[in-house]
């Protein structure tokens, strides 16, 4: 019984920590996309075709790696903290 709340738990440990890093991959895409539609428009209004396009990829890459990193590092931070958590117990 015990066992099975085990493997319950883990398995729900692992689909919450998934779903960050899909979160983080949309995060991603979504900046990408929308600093292209923003370069885009700058160009259909400005006549500056393929200008402001370009700086928008590669804005929304940057912003979207940066947000990515961020995430990892938490997410590392966190497996961390835990691994020094069991550390301590397993002293105690």
């Amino acid at each position: 019984m015990d066992e099975d709340k085990s493997k319950s738990r883990s398995f729900l440990q692992s689909y919450a920590q998934g779903n960050e890093y899909v979160g983080a991959g949309l995060q991603f895409a979504v900046s990408i996309i929308l600093c292209l539609l923003g370069g885009r428009w700058l160009d259909q209004r400005l006549d500056t075709s393929p200008l402001f396009l370009v700086l928008g990829v590669f804005l929304g890459a940057g912003a979207g790696f940066y947000s990515l990193y961020k995430t990892m590092v938490e997410a590392e931070r966190r497996e961390q903290r835990k691994k020094d958590e069991g550390n301590a117990c397993g002293k105690a």
